[in-house]
């Protein structure tokens, strides 16, 4: 979908850091997923 183009997007332009709390691979992960969930959210509305 469009929405988890523009999540994928998002991931692929941040550099996260890795720390105790998670990877940068992780948080890429997360940062796809959530801008996808708000996305969609959005255009549920």
């Amino acid at each position: 979908t469009l929405a988890t183009e523009i999540g994928q997007r998002y991931a692929e332009a941040i550099d996260p850091i890795s720390d105790s709390r998670g990877s940068a691979a992780y948080r890429r992960r997360i940062i796809a997923v959530e801008v996808r969930r708000a996305l969609e959210e959005l255009s549920h509305e």
